[in-house]
């Protein structure tokens, strides 16, 4: 689900695998279906070469991967030859780079199931499970103190009650969600701050 740290641990992963040797350089290239998939006949190809030979080396990130069968069904989707090109980068680059696909776990068992050779190829599939309220909270307290923020007495308990009113769809943003309320609390403070005149070191970093 969106906002649960994908792309913070496709980036440990280079990281980690440049540290034991597995990748030159365990850098993370990011790449969704509008990087990949051409408009036009003749274009995606070259885009899903270019974006693996970028990532040699490291890490080839592409979230949303589900997007690229879209339209199969159609007869109108490029993603047929994008997957094509990727598996055979698979192939040609084995050893050189790592790919990484994510999305929503439904629409990732269909997009593994779509084709044959991704299903011999993806054999480790990981879920990263929405983060709890409490967790939530501990990342807006992360934020807090990374920016020299206090928090007032009592806030704890009232971004709890926060936190826990948001609807769990799934559009639920998790530590999007941390983020934007953090932003948002900044906000605030800094229109308080003008309105009120406050100028005490004390009264400039209390949230």
């Amino acid at each position: 689900n969106p906002g649960t740290g994908k792309t913070t641990v496709a980036r440990l992963m280079g990281a980690i695998f440049k540290e034991i040797g597995l990748l030159e350089s365990g850098h993370l290239v990011e790449a969704r279906r509008s990087d990949l998939i051409g408009k036009y006949v003749g274009q995606t190809t070259p885009k899903t070469e270019a974006a693996v030979k970028e990532a040699l080396g490291g890490v080839l990130f592409i979230d949303e991967a589900y997007s690229l069968v879209e339209g199969y069904n159609e007869g109108r989707s490029f993603g047929e030859e994008c997957i094509t090109t990727l598996l055979l980068a698979m192939e040609n680059y084995r050893g050189r780079f790592a790919l990484i696909v994510a999305g929503y776990p439904d629409e990732m068992r269909q997009f593994v199931e779509s084709n044959p050779g991704l299903r011999s190829r993806f054999d480790q599939f990981w879920h990263f499970r929405d983060y709890t309220n409490e967790e939530l909270v501990t990342i807006v307290d992360r934020y807090v103190a990374k920016n020299d923020y206090v928090l007032e007495a009592g806030w704890t308990e009232r971004l709890l009650e926060a936190v826990s009113a948001v609807p769990r769809d799934k559009f639920f943003g998790n530590a999007r969600l941390a983020r934007e309320v953090f932003h948002t609390m900044k906000r605030l403070h800094a229109v308080r701050v003008l309105a009120q005149g406050l100028s005490s070191r004390n009264d400039l970093m209390k949230l």
